[in-house]
């Protein structure tokens, strides 16, 4: 119930045409720090889910970082971030393609409220000779109050031919 610092590290090795599902819910005291960091690797046919929930915490960042290293590798990463009072919660996504016809889907949302402040930085890389590569990324957030704000950095690093690549951000 007291103040406290949280610095959570995971990693993760999908192996090849195995699955993953991941749940995250940070829901710590309004008087923490949370600093958390999953990396996961994904082998050739490798899927990962992963659902990402944050409600508590003074300062909340959380970072998640994807390799899709094997051809035909999939990862769904979905996020709610709900900061309010004077919460501050930061989302950091990267996910590289390494291999071939990999397929990466980020859609991250925030509802912030009171003078809260959410923030999505998503980076999507896509390495030299790769192909077949389908990446999207959306960040969509909700301001419940004049005084709540809202960062979004949406960002494509393109280094291959033949991709399908896209990203989009809206605050309302």
């Amino acid at each position: 119930g007291g103040p406290a610092l949280v610095n959570g590290v995971t990693t993760i090795d999908v192996a090849d045409d195995a699955s993953l599902t991941l749940h995250r819910v940070q829901s710590e005291h309004d008087r923490t720090i949370h600093f958390g960091a999953t990396t996961c690797r994904l082998g050739a046919s490798a899927k990962l889910a992963s659902v990402s929930i944050a409600t508590g915490a003074d300062v909340a960042r959380t970072a998640l970082d994807v390799v899709l290293a094997g051809d035909d590798a999939e990862a769904t990463l979905d996020g709610l971030y709900l900061p309010h009072d004077t919460q501050h919660h930061d989302n950091v996504i990267t996910v590289q393609h390494a291999a071939a016809r990999g397929r990466s889907h980020q859609r991250f949302r925030g509802i912030i409220d009171d003078q809260g402040r959410g923030s999505f930085t998503g980076h999507i890389i896509v390495d030299a000779d790769t192909a077949g590569n389908d990446a999207v990324q959306s960040n969509h957030s909700l301001l419940l109050t004049s005084r709540a704000e809202s960062d979004s950095r949406p960002w494509l690093e393109i280094l291959a031919d033949d991709v399908q690549c896209n990203h989009g951000a809206t605050v309302g």
